[in-house]
């Protein structure tokens, strides 16, 4: 630490002693971060299920399966993944000062990862659509000056969480399994390993990957 940063410190142990003041000092300041960070990102210390039953919502029948598949415009004979309202939901940023094609690109991937992984649990010849109308990314991005403002902190209490109805279509059209759910689980840091460690997204994958697999697969 530069010393003539206290120029009315004469002897040695003034040094000292302002140099630990300074370092307390830095480390409180650290420490608040990471405690408002926490506070920011969870209410309540309840943890929550797997996947959570969501009520007031529409059930998904096969005719408005058929119908989101008819509008859709990039048809899939496997999957549907469409985002209702994105602008609302929690959290989908791409930095601490977002912008709409990083957002968007996040959702884009999402959707490509549900598209790749999605027929390997599915039973053959079934089809899938996913209606996500909420989503939260893990983590938080620092408060303040102090750290990477575009690189999220990931800590054990923010999980990413995904609100959404689904729907399973046979080959013959007759929906065989539908709800309306919310993700958002303690346990996301033990998924990941199902994803790319070097992906961004890796987090968010290994949760919906998760519920594909026990999900899909029954």
């Amino acid at each position: 630490m530069r010393v003539n940063r206290f120029p009315n410190l004469q002897t040695g142990v003034r040094i000292r002693g302002a140099t630990t003041l300074r370092i307390s000092a830095v480390l409180g300041i650290q420490l608040s971060i990471f405690l408002l960070s926490a506070c920011q990102s969870t209410v309540g210390t309840e943890k929550a299920a797997p996947a959570t039953a969501v009520s007031d919502h529409p059930s998904l029948d096969s005719g408005t399966v058929a119908a989101a598949r008819a509008a859709s415009l990039t048809p899939n004979d496997r999957t549907l993944v469409v985002f209702t309202h994105p602008e609302t939901f929690l959290d989908i940023r791409d930095r601490y000062a977002p912008s709409n094609e990083g957002e968007s690109k996040i959702l884009s991937d999402l959707r490509d990862y549900i598209a790749l992984r999605a027929p390997l649990y599915l039973h053959k010849g079934d089809f899938l659509y996913v209606n996500f109308i909420n989503i939260k990314l893990a983590g938080v991005y620092p408060v303040g000056s102090i750290g990477n403002l575009d690189r999220r902190t990931i800590l054990d209490t923010t999980p990413p969480m995904f609100m959404f109805g689904w729907a399973v279509v046979d080959p013959s059209g007759k929906v065989v399994g539908n709800a309306w759910e919310k993700l958002e689980p303690n346990d996301f840091k033990d998924l990941y390993r199902s994803a790319d460690p070097g992906d961004l997204l890796r987090y968010e994958k290994a949760v919906l990957d998760d519920w594909m697999r026990n999900k899909l697969s029954t």
